[in-house]
């Protein structure tokens, strides 16, 4: 059985997801799903980089089409009210929160042209993030999503050390995992494109 993995990050949400707002004859937006059977197995809808000013919206779109996704959150996007009950609004809707480090520093330096993190800073940027998320009410996070996909087998048996699994968010060799690509600037009918 084959999985399928979208991978989102927040800002394009509602149509990358598969989902469509129409404005119907009465001027309210009525949520729909894009017509799929998903005959090649499941879809697992997740978003990255939260929780933000969109998180709402999300959530209220997933609930009225009844899917669920997990959110891969940034501890210190954890900070103020409204990001807090997003993640606990997230919780209390069935969703899985986890962990996408603390502040999106990149692992390997790849992505960023920074220097690769030493140990102890891949250490607190996975601890500190799950410090962060357990202290809203979540459970502490067992998945993690590494920031641009930076990762080696080095810093992966690090997180595994630490009680972590990978789940990747692009990329992965023989994989179907879809990056929306939403984070590039790109229209609304591309990132569709890019997903569907």
């Amino acid at each position: 059985m084959t999985i399928r993995r979208i991978s989102l990050a927040l800002p394009a949400l509602l149509i990358c997801a598969g989902l469509a707002y129409l404005a119907g004859s009465t001027g309210r937006a009525e949520a729909m799903p894009l017509s799929s059977d998903c005959s090649a197995g499941y879809v697992a809808l997740t978003f990255d980089d939260g929780p933000g000013p969109n998180t709402p919206a999300v959530l209220r779109a997933l609930e009225a089409l009844n899917l669920k996704a997990t959110f891969f959150v940034n501890g210190n996007k954890l900070v103020g009210p409204a990001n807090e009950q997003a993640v606990r609004d997230e919780l209390a809707g069935g969703f899985s929160v986890q962990n996408h480090t603390y502040d999106h520093a990149s692992f390997t330096g790849a992505s960023t042209g920074t220097t690769p993190l030493t140990e102890a800073q891949l250490t607190a940027e996975l601890e500190d993030a799950s410090t962060a998320i357990t202290n809203v009410g979540a459970p502490k996070p067992t998945l993690y999503r590494p920031p641009y996909g930076d990762i080696n087998a080095y810093y992966d048996l690090v997180a595994q050390k630490l009680g972590y699994r990978i789940v990747m968010p692009w990329g992965t060799p023989k994989g179907n995992i879809v990056d929306s690509q939403d984070w590039t600037g790109i229209s609304s009918a591309t990132i569709a494109a890019n997903v569907i």
